[in-house]
């Protein structure tokens, strides 16, 4: 499964990038990509992330850990934002 993640903020500042292109095996152990799965891929792929909160946006809804992912669909990393 080829996903494109899209990251902001602090994220991005992190990644150097918008953006992160991910190949990853939906059935790994039988099981579909999960949102926590995403989030272990990620902090290996960006260790620095694993100390920055974010929520997991998919086509433009926040989602749970446990929320299923299918292929062609945008994913948002959405790290806490302030301003004024």
């Amino acid at each position: 499964m080829k996903i494109r993640v899209l990251l902001f903020a602090g994220l991005a500042d992190l990644a150097k990038s918008a953006f992160l292109d991910l190949e990853l095996d939906p059935l790994k152990g039988g099981n579909p990509l999960r949102v926590a799965d995403l989030r272990a891929v990620i902090k290996l792929k960006l260790p620095q992330a694993a100390q920055t909160s974010f929520r997991v946006a998919v086509d433009h809804t926040y989602c749970q850990d446990d929320f299923l992912i299918e292929e062609g669909q945008e994913i948002a990393l959405i790290p806490p934002v302030s301003g004024g």
